[in-house]
């Protein structure tokens, strides 16, 4: 953690520097649209020098909820289970700009590339926080490249471009600086779950209860919201945005959800034990909690498809390696509001808070979510489709 935050330091000073009219005669500051964002309306960045950080446009309810949970020695159990928060910072380098020519040409990143090449190059820069912005032949870079280059570029690339036309704030560079959950994986698999049926937004209350109804967030509490996984026998990765999470219904949830867990005809069973007993826990806290209420907040299922099924069992030798290459967290606080809790009884939930509305919805996500999954262990993948351009999976299932 120390040398994260010392290249944190050096990432905002990178930012902000001291005097930011010094800049004009410096290095051009170049930051990158995060390739394995799946969901979200905002336009994540990062540096291809600073790979342990994610930038995220500022928003100012969400920093509040980073803040207090961070600084706040009450809500250790919920820290686990959020993104690491470094801070925010206001840019103010002139020569800043933001690289989407990556998402322009996608036949250029279609290229193959030797997966044990790419193994050894993530796994060597794996442990370096920072490097030398001016080395262009810089491991860190490459390794973002390739794990780009891996990916099947015709869906992402179009779903990148068009968000970042469509909500990227060219001239604003106010940043919240969040870790990257991806940057130990070789190939992340990403699934992004939207969790809770109650419209908060009094000025699109109509709209927003006529997606709950039309969604799974009427019926279970959830939906899916986007989805990235690893295809090993074509190399290339699935991906599925939100329009695809909303025409997912009650008849082929599973067989979505098992798209996600399989490699090669099974489902990676102890991988879904592993998320339903990290589930559990993170109920468990909700269902203490009491002064926090999180208002449209999303859940991040993140592994490393490389592994085998068989890594994913959780044992004392293995528990660190496994938190590295399996994450769930929370994520998107700007809707989440808080009650300052007066004594210790309300941080551990043992007072009824009326003041402050409950969770009670994203709780009943939490749990149908975990009884979905522990469904996919009782089945049988005998059959998988996967044709060359990944435009659909079929799947034959029985119990």
């Amino acid at each position: 953690m120390k040398q994260e935050q010392a290249a944190f330091n050096e990432l905002r000073a990178l930012l902000c520097p001291e005097k930011p009219e010094s800049s004009d005669d410096g290095e051009q500051i170049i930051l990158k649209a995060f390739y394995h964002q799946v969901g979200g309306h905002s336009c994540i960045v990062k540096s291809p020098y600073f790979p342990a950080f994610l930038l995220k446009p500022y928003k100012n309810g969400e920093h509040k909820f980073y803040s207090t949970v961070k600084e706040n020695s009450n809500f250790k159990e919920l820290q686990q289970f959020i993104p690491y928060y470094y801070g925010s910072v206001e840019a103010t380098a002139k020569k800043i700009e933001v690289d989407t020519k990556e998402f322009e040409e996608t036949d250029q990143r279609t290229r193959e590339v030797s997966q044990d090449q790419c193994t050894q190059t993530l796994v060597r820069s794996a442990s370096l926080p920072c490097l030398d912005r001016r080395n262009r032949n810089s491991p860190i870079e490459s390794c973002y490249d390739k794990t780009s280059q891996i990916s099947n570029p015709e869906e992402k690339g179009k779903w990148l471009r068009q968000l970042f036309k469509n909500r990227f704030r060219k001239n604003s560079f106010s940043y919240m600086i969040l870790e990257d959950l991806t940057r130990e994986m070789i190939f992340p698999c990403i699934l992004d779950i939207k969790l809770g049926s109650t419209a908060f937004n009094s000025a699109k209350l109509e709209s927003q209860m006529q997606k709950i109804k039309a969604s799974m967030s009427g019926l279970y509490s959830f939906r899916l919201c986007g989805m990235q996984v690893y295809q090993a026998r074509t190399r290339n990765y699935l991906f599925r945005d939100k329009y695809w999470g909303r025409k997912v219904n009650a008849e082929n949830l599973s067989d979505e959800l098992c798209s996600f867990f399989c490699c090669g005809g099974k489902i990676k069973k102890n991988l879904v034990n592993l998320f339903i007993q990290r589930l559990k826990v993170i109920e468990t806290i909700l269902c203490k909690l009491k002064c926090f209420c999180f208002r449209s907040c999303s859940l991040l299922l993140v592994y490393d498809g490389l592994m085998p099924d068989e890594e994913f069992v959780c044992n004392a030798k293995n528990e660190a390696f496994l938190e590295k290459k399996v994450k769930i967290r929370f994520i998107d606080f700007e809707n989440a509001s808080f009650h300052e809790p007066s004594t210790e009884e309300e941080f551990a939930g043992e007072e009824n808070l009326d003041k402050q509305p409950g969770n009670d919805d994203i709780i009943t996500g939490l749990v149908n979510f975990q009884k979905i999954l522990s469904q996919l262990l009782s089945l049988s993948l005998i059959h998988i489709s996967e044709p060359t351009r990944l435009l659909s999976i079929s799947y034959a299932v029985f119990c």
